[in-house]
């Protein structure tokens, strides 16, 4: 612990994904394109828009670990 994510404040979302790597968000390998596309639409669904429906733990099968707080 007291990575970047332990130091940042709430609110605050950490996923990790079944051996994505470090350009898994790009069209480089589309594999990991639609869980990211949920999480990053959900997120700002739920703290831009104010939409408490959002939902933010959903547990897709594509990640390893989703942390928040």
């Amino acid at each position: 612990m007291g990575g970047a994510f332990d130091k940042t404040p709430a609110p605050t979302y950490f996923i990790e994904f079944d051996k994505a790597g470090h350009f898994a968000w790009t069209d480089v390998n589309p594999t990991y394109q639609t869980s990211i596309a949920y999480y990053s639409v959900a997120f700002l669904d739920r703290y831009l828009k104010d939409d408490k429906t959002a939902d933010l733990s959903r547990r897709r099968p594509d990640f390893t670990e989703l942390r928040k707080k």
